[in-house]
């Protein structure tokens, strides 16, 4: 019996080591099985990046400043520019635009500068204030100015006209005469008045128109006679209904060729002078030289023809002068006048039977005032119309305010 007891103190000795085990704290060590255990043996995580700091932006230099000098270059060649000096006003806004440190400056520079030596290249001028407003009335002056002497001119030629009716018509009687005249010349009047209106009639237009039709009357009047117009029945209509269209035909082409080809009045006046001269001289010249075998119809297809290339030499030699009208016509006048002072020389020293001699004194004297004029009125002034199509009339120059930032010339206006 002792040693069923002894084992069973044994057992209770064994339980109650084993309870105090359990019960009290024990130290875990780190093993595979404890996912929150960490291993000695492997190598840490590395750490996450710093992140780099943030550059903050230099400020911008401060704009470099051009010189008091080159600054003040650039106001003188503004004012150049807006008083019309283009060649200044280009050189100066060159040496801006090539010396200027300021960007800005620099471009504005550039572009006047571009401005400037156009209207260098054009021969352009600017105009303000009240001079722009004068300007801008002679330029619809010059535009609109050869209304008046187009409608004159057509009327005229309108009663001319009413004389071609008449005669195709073989009025008989005063009354009938009258209200054709009458009513021909108002149809012309009312007739180039409308149709001119709100429309564009330049000097050289008006004056090629006229031009025209002298041209054209005298070369059917003078051909007429070699053409057989005077022989056969109704010759008188033939004669006049031929001048009346050749005229009307060249009136025509003359205003078409002042509006083209941009004559001036001055340029036009002279082929008119030289087409005169170029006339009278041929009569003079078959004055002088009486060939035995020369009939009347060949006279007078030489004169024609004298007609027609003096108006042509007029025409290709005035394109190359800068006449103005009122030159062209004092010329004129001394042509006219030397003549008479030829013909008068003539008379005196050989008398009324003298013909050739009258004649030569007359074409010498015609010519030589003709050229003692173009001498003597060489001062006067070129004939306007070269100046206008090319004046930029300007009534207000907005300039900004010179600064960084705006720089430059706003310009506003009528062109």
């Amino acid at each position: 019996m002792a040693q069923p007891r002894s084992c069973a103190r044994a057992l209770a000795a064994f339980t109650s080591l084993c309870v105090a085990a359990v019960a009290s704290p024990a130290v875990a060590q780190p093993g595979a099985g404890d996912p929150g255990a960490t291993d000695a043996s492997q190598p840490a995580p590395p750490a996450p990046p710093t992140p780099a700091p943030t550059p903050v932006p230099e400020p911008p230099p401060p704009p470099a400043a051009d010189p008091a000098a080159l600054i003040a270059t650039y106001e003188a060649a503004l004012r150049a520019l807006t008083a019309g000096d283009a060649a200044a006003a280009a050189a100066g806004f060159d040496d801006v635009a090539a010396h200027s440190v300021d960007p800005a400056r620099a471009g504005a520079a550039r572009e006047l500068g571009r401005l400037a030596h156009d209207w260098q290249a054009r021969g352009a001028r600017l105009v303000v204030g009240e001079a722009a407003e004068r300007a801008a009335h002679d330029d619809e002056d010059f535009r609109t100015g050869g209304r008046v002497s187009f409608i004159a001119s057509t009327t005229l030629w309108s009663l001319y006209g009413g004389v071609v009716i008449g005669d195709l018509a073989n009025l008989d009687s005063a009354q009938a005469w009258t209200g054709t005249l009458f009513v021909a010349t108002g149809a012309g009047l009312l007739g180039a008045t409308y149709a001119t209106r709100d429309r564009t009639v330049t000097a050289a237009m008006a004056e090629g128109y006229r031009f025209g039709l002298y041209v054209g009357a005298g070369n059917a009047l003078l051909l007429g006679s070699p053409l057989g117009l005077y022989d056969g029945d109704r010759s008188s209509e033939k004669v006049n209904g031929s001048v009346f269209l050749t005229g009307t035909a060249l009136g025509i082409a003359g205003m078409v060729y002042g509006k083209e080809a941009h004559p001036t009045t001055g340029q036009l006046a002279f082929a008119e002078n030289m087409s005169l001269l170029g006339l009278a001289s041929t009569w003079l010249g078959v004055a002088i030289a009486q060939p035995d075998n020369l009939d009347g119809d060949t006279a007078l297809t030489l004169t024609a023809a004298g007609l027609d290339i003096s108006t042509t030499a007029g025409l290709v030699i005035g394109r190359q002068l800068d006449w103005s009208n009122g030159r062209a016509r004092m010329t004129g006048l001394g042509a006219l006048l030397g003549g008479l002072g030829g013909l008068a020389t003539g008379v005196l020293i050989g008398g009324t039977d003298s013909g050739r001699g009258t004649a030569a004194t007359t074409l010498i004297g015609m010519w030589g005032g003709f050229g003692l004029t173009v001498h003597l009125t060489r001062g006067m002034r070129p004939d306007r119309g070269h100046a206008l199509p090319k004046t930029a009339v300007m009534p207000a120059v907005m300039q900004t305010p010179s600064g960084q930032s705006a720089l430059g010339a706003g310009i506003s206006g009528v062109w």
